[in-house]
């Protein structure tokens, strides 16, 4: 669960598009759902609950 305290940011989300998160929004993310952040605002605070408490991140950067 994502909610965004400050700010925007958008994410793509696999199989359902790209949506932009403003201030007071909560976004439920079902559990391995592909999902990465396409752009967030300077200000951006959020919190993020995630469970369970371990996962796996794969870095998609240019430089690997």
């Amino acid at each position: 669960m994502v909610y965004i305290l400050k700010g925007s940011v958008e994410f793509e989300y696999e199989g359902e598009g790209t949506f932009t998160l403003n201030e007071g929004d909560v976004v439920y993310q079902p559990p391995k759902i592909h999902h990465r952040e396409i752009k967030h605002s300077d200000d951006l605070e959020l919190i993020e609950i995630t469970s369970p408490a371990e996962f796996e991140t794969i870095s998609l950067s240019k430089n690997n």
